[in-house]
C-alpha cells in the first residue's frame, strides 16, 4: 500500500507531495528471510553432486585421476549414489580435488567455500591449494543428517594457481550433495527451512554444467563405413570444429578402434594442431564389402 505524504522541500521551503510504501514488519521479516535465499555465480565447474556431469558413465572409480568431470582423486574411492557422491579413503591425506582455472582473477579477493555434506568422521577437511602449497582448513564433523560447512577466506595478490577439495582419513566416508565457492563472506549455496532441514537455494542446469565439462575433456564414438580396406583407412576426430570448443588443444586417447568385420585393433594414431588423424592399418580382403570401423575416444584439455 502506498499513502501521500505532505512535507516541505529544504532548498525551497515549498510544500510538496511524495508517495510513501507501507511495509509491515512480517513483510520485512520476509524480506531478511529470503535474501538468504538469492544466489551467487558458482566458481565451480559440476559442483551439484545430485546429478553429476559423468562423460566416463562409471558408477565408481577406485584409480587415481578424474572421475566425475573436473574433479580429481588420488587414493580415494569416489562412488556415485542416488542423490549424491561418497568419499572413501584408502589412506590418510588423500584428495578429492578441482583445480581452478584462471586462478589470477582470484587474487586480492575474499571467497566464501561451502559444503552441503554428510560424514560418519570427524577427522576429514577442506583445503585450498595456493600457489603449490595447501592452506586454509576447515573440518567435517560427524552428521548422519545433511549439514552446511563454510569457510572465508582472502586470497594474497600473488595468487597464480588454485586447487579447492577435500583431504580425506582412513576408517569413514563422507557424503557431499553440492559444493559452493563464490565472491563475498556470504554462502548462498543452501539455507534452512522452518523444520531446519537444509535446502539447496538452486538445482543448475545439467546441460550446462555438461558443456562446462566439455569445454574440459570430452568422450565420443566416430564411426566410418568403408567398401573395402586393403591396408590404412584413415578416420578424423574434427576437435577444431566442435562447439562448445576446449579451453586449449587436448591430448586424446583411443580405445576399441575396431573392424565389424574381423576385431582388428588400431595400430597408430597421429595428432596435428587440433585435429587427430586415425590409421587403423590392417588389410582385409578385397571380397569383403561395406566393413565397418569404429573408434572410442576421449579427449582431454587438462589443466
Amino acid at each position: 500500500m502506498a499513502k501521500i505524504v505532505e512535507y516541505l522541500n529544504p532548498i525551497t521551503g515549498a510544500p510538496e507531495q511524495v508517495d510513501q510504501l507501507d511495509h509491515s514488519a512480517q513483510e520485512i521479516d520476509d524480506a531478511v528471510d529470503l535474501a538468504p535465499q538469492l544466489s551467487n555465480p558458482n566458481l565451480l565447474d559440476n559442483w551439484y553432486f545430485g546429478n553429476p556431469v559423468n562423460q566416463r558413465g562409471q558408477t565408481s572409480y577406485t584409480v587415481a585421476g578424474y572421475g566425475i568431470d573436473r574433479w580429481k582423486t588420488t587414493n580415494t574411492v569416489l562412488t556415485i549414489l542416488d542423490n549424491s557422491i561418497k568419499l572413501t579413503s584408502a589412506s590418510d591425506y588423500q584428495n578429492f580435488v578441482q583445480i581452478i582455472d584462471n586462478a589470477k582473477r582470484l587474487a586480492g579477493k575474499t571467497v566464501t567455500i561451502s559444503f552441503l555434506y554428510k560424514s560418519t568422521v570427524s577427522s576429514s577437511y577442506f583445503r585450498f591449494f595456493i600457489n603449490g602449497s595447501w592452506t586454509g582448513y576447515l573440518q567435517f564433523v560427524k552428521s548422519a543428517e545433511w549439514k552446511l560447512a563454510k569457510m572465508t577466506y582472502t586470497f594474497g595478490s600473488d595468487l597464480t594457481s588454485l586447487s579447492a577439495g577435500i583431504s580425506l582419513m582412513t576408517n569413514g566416508d563422507i557424503e557431499l550433495q553440492a559444493v559452493k565457492l563464490e565472491l563475498g563472506t556470504t554462502q548462498t549455496l543452501a539455507h534452512q527451512d522452518a523444520d531446519g532441514n537444509w535446502v539447496l537455494n538452486e538445482i543448475p542446469n545439467y546441460g550446462e554444467q555438461l558443456r562446462q565439462c566439455q569445454m574440459y575433456a570430452r568422450f565420443g564414438h566416430i564411426r566410418a563405413v568403408f567398401s573395402q580396406i586393403t591396408g590404412n583407412a584413415r578416420m578424423y576426430v574434427p576437435l577444431s570444429s566442435i562447439q562448445p570448443p576446449m579451453r586449449s588443444a587436448p591430448s586424446v586417447t583411443y580405445t576399441n578402434i575396431r573392424s565389424y568385420t574381423d576385431g582388428t585393433n588400431c595400430t597408430k594414431i597421429n595428432q596435428f594442431g587440433s585435429e587427430v588423424d586415425i590409421l587403423p592399418g590392417f588389410t582385409i580382403s578385397t571380397d569383403v564389402t561395406d566393413n565397418v570401423l569404429q573408434l572410442d575416444y576421449s579427449a582431454i584439455s587438462d589443466l
